[in-house]
């Protein structure tokens, strides 16, 4: 009879836990299992935190790779796969959720019922728009984030901790702000980028080669936040007057493509948006383009495959300064863009293929942003 193996002395140590305290400085949105919503008990998911970490990991280290397949392979080694155990453990604990705030509320002001935004509204709309259904935000969540992980790949989770705190955040419309964290030990790292790779242009978005756009004055937080979103969304809702015609041409575009054009509305003139076009698909997709009447009421615009989403890759989010003040950023990450066809589809199940247009109004909007006020006397930050 064979005899068993010899019990080694020693039993290989377990990685030391690094802890790492995290506060939710802007406000948490969703997060939870179901889009949009979050779970109260419990509104900081460890799924979700990988998620995010492997986003940051893939937009910091992917420039060191040429091929999909080798990026892929490399990310199932250190964040997990079907098929393969993550080699990053991580849990969260001591968590508090924040205060619940309904993202609407119905006031009676002067003997009429009106409603009151939690702003930005620009970025919070989903939990606004139905008014039978209004969602909830979260102020002043924190939680702590233990993690263990072998030093053989701790400059990989480094590079996407720095990523994820520096221009992500926790639960959805992150790229927009919501959900910005604060975590002292990250405090003031921004110039400190770690190895990014090469510059080259991949097909899935990275940061070597990037630029960050950061304004010059300081402000509370809720108040930076504001004034990152209100360069964007004064850009793209560019308008004849606060509630009047945009200045844009997709509305005109499908007017034209159902044959219903406006005789009070004849095309706007925009060197960067022809007639026609979608240039604002450059921002993200899809689009939901809400009609009264005039025209079938709904039609989206989205891309020709897959599911027709595109994320943004305009990210803007305050930057912290302090545990109170921050300053607004803006980055575009760099990857492809939205793809010159587009798909039209109506209400009713017909589809159209449509022109995106020029991709200058990316710059324009760039441009306009560091004029701003509050940016002029910021900095450019190369990555």
């Amino acid at each position: 009879m064979k005899a068993p193996p010899e019990i080694p002395d020693q039993v290989p140590a377990r990685p030391a836990p690094r802890l790492l305290h995290f506060e939710v400085m802007t406000v948490l949105y969703g997060g939870g299992v179901l889009p949009g919503q979050s779970d109260p008990s419990l509104p900081f998911r460890g799924t979700s935190i990988r998620g995010h970490l492997r986003f940051w990991w893939r937009a910091t280290r992917g420039g060191a790779y040429d091929d999909l397949a080798d990026l892929r392979k490399r990310e199932s080694e250190i964040w997990g796969s079907t098929a393969q155990a993550s080699g990053v453990k991580l849990r969260v604990l001591n968590w508090h959720a924040g205060t619940a705030k309904p993202a609407a509320e119905k006031r009676v002001e002067n003997g009429k019922a009106k409603w009151r935004l939690y702003e930005p509204s620009y970025v919070l709309f989903p939990a606004q728009e139905d008014h039978a259904h209004i969602g909830q935000v979260y102020e002043g969540g924190r939680f702590d984030l233990e993690l263990r992980y072998d030093p053989k790949i701790e400059a990989d989770v480094e590079a996407a901790l720095w990523g994820w705190v520096n221009f992500g955040g926790i639960g959805a419309r992150t790229r927009r702000g919501a959900g910005a964290l604060f975590c002292k030990e990250y405090l003031d790292s921004l110039g400190k980028a770690p190895e990014l790779g090469h510059a080259g242009l991949r097909r899935w978005p990275t940061l070597k080669g990037a630029q960050v756009f950061q304004g010059g004055t300081e402000e509370q937080w809720r108040v930076c936040w504001q004034t990152c979103i209100a360069v964007l969304r004064d850009f793209r809702q560019n308008r004849t007057r606060t509630f009047g015609r945009s200045l844009w041409p997709e509305a005109d575009a499908i007017r034209a493509l159902r044959k219903q054009d406006l005789a009070r509305h004849p095309p706007q003139p925009n060197p960067l948006a022809p007639h026609g076009t979608f240039p604002r698909a450059a921002f993200g997709l899809p689009i939901v383009f809400h009609f009264k009447g005039d025209v079938p009421a709904n039609h989206i615009l989205g891309t020709p495959e897959g599911d027709g989403r595109m994320a943004s890759r305009i990210i803007l989010k305050p930057l912290p300064v302090s545990q109170s003040t921050a300053v607004p950023i803006l980055l575009l990450l760099r990857g492809p863009g939205a793809p010159a066809i587009l798909e039209l589809r109506e209400a009713d199940g017909s589809v159209d293929t449509v022109s995106r247009g020029t991709l200058e109004i990316l710059r324009q909007f760039i441009d306009g942003a560091r004029n701003h006020p509050k940016w002029k006397k910021g900095k450019v930050i190369p990555l």
